[in-house]
């Protein structure tokens, strides 16, 4: 035993030798590589890779979860006109797309091809000519490799195509929430949806379709909401904006009647004034000048004379008068150019 445990340490130091020595000698210098090198390394590369998806694909294979819609439709329920009565030549069919505001039934059978059971949560139905999905409750458990027929009553599925999805929850699945969705074609020679069960796949879900529409119904509620506070805001603001101008306006003509009150109450003071004093004014209560007061005023007994006294007579004007006889504001009697004498300019006989 001892022999035998001896010899197979001997033969591990001699591989480990060998390992390391061929490891010594290899040149891990990619400059010093030949094209051989380079050829073995991405053979290496390439087979590495080409396992990695193999593996990947082989566990999407066994460990995804597998489901499979069948049967599916959606008719028109009630009464309604059919394609276009023929008349000899090609038929023209009605209802290219389908209807707006029609009531009308979902049929399909939901397959599950796993070996655990899962439970169906919402159905939803999204046409090209619809901005909101039509969400209808599906809540039944499918069995381990089994099938439920789903019916629904939904309405208003405008357009010529669409799509169908069913989430699902699985227990045993990663990730628990999943997407089963496969698009729909409107058929107006039947007047319906088809189900193309070639077509579908399932997806990870982050959540239902309600969840989609209530979030949607609660962005348009918040946007209507702050609509209407940035109208209340915006009538507040106009409003106040309309008692600050009438304000304003107020203050404005009180101001201009108070000024109106004080120039008129200054202007009766003045007059009462001019009055008191005794001043001539005129027709707008001015005091006149001092050469017209004299004309205005009238004139005292004392000095009025009579008319055969030569001293009523005006002056002559070339002749000089006292100052005691010269009359204040009496204008000024300037001598024509011709009665000015003129210098004489005499010049020199030589310059």
């Amino acid at each position: 035993m001892t022999e035998v445990w001896d010899l197979s340490v001997q033969a591990v130091r001699r591989f480990y030798d060998v390992v390391v020595g061929a490891v010594s000698q290899v040149n891990w210098d990619p400059a010093t590589w030949g094209r051989e090198a380079y050829l073995v390394a991405a053979g290496v590369v390439v087979a590495v890779f080409l396992l990695v998806l193999w593996g990947r694909r082989r566990r999407r294979a066994a460990g995804g979860p597998q489901f499979l819609l069948t049967n599916g439709v959606v008719v028109m329920l009630g009464e309604a006109e059919v394609a276009a009565e023929a008349d000899g030549g090609p038929r023209r069919p009605a209802y290219l797309a389908a209807p707006g505001d029609a009531d009308m039934q979902l049929r399909v059978t939901f397959n599950n091809l796993n070996p655990y059971p899962v439970q169906l949560l919402e159905v939803a139905l999204t046409t090209g000519g619809g901005r909101l999905p039509v969400v209808a409750d599906a809540s039944a458990v499918v069995p381990p490799n089994g099938a439920v027929d789903v019916v629904a009553d939904v309405r208003d599925l405008p357009g010529e195509r669409g799509t169908l999805q069913v989430f699902v929850f699985a227990t045993r699945a990663r990730p628990q929430n999943l997407r089963v969705t496969v698009p729909l074609e409107w058929e107006p020679w039947n007047l319906r949806y088809r189900v193309k069960a070639t077509h579908q796949r399932v997806d990870p879900a982050r959540g239902t379709a309600s969840e989609q529409v209530t979030r949607m119904q609660r962005a348009a509620a918040r946007r209507t909401a702050a609509r209407q506070r940035l109208d209340s805001a915006a009538r507040g603001v106009r409003q106040r904006m309309g008692e600050a101008w009438a304000s304003f306006t107020e203050r404005r003509r009180a101001a201009v009647a108070q000024r109106r009150a004080a120039a008129a109450a200054l202007a009766a003071e003045r007059a009462e004034r001019r009055a008191a004093a005794g001043e001539p004014t005129g027709p707008f209560a001015v005091p006149l000048p001092p050469s017209r007061r004299r004309e205005a005023a009238p004139e005292p007994e004392e000095r009025r004379v009579v008319d055969t006294d030569p001293g009523a007579f005006p002056p002559d004007p070339g002749e000089s008068r006292p100052a005691e006889h010269v009359t204040v504001g009496e204008p000024r009697v300037e001598e024509t150019p011709e009665e000015r004498p003129r210098p004489k300019l005499e010049f020199p006989d030589e310059f």
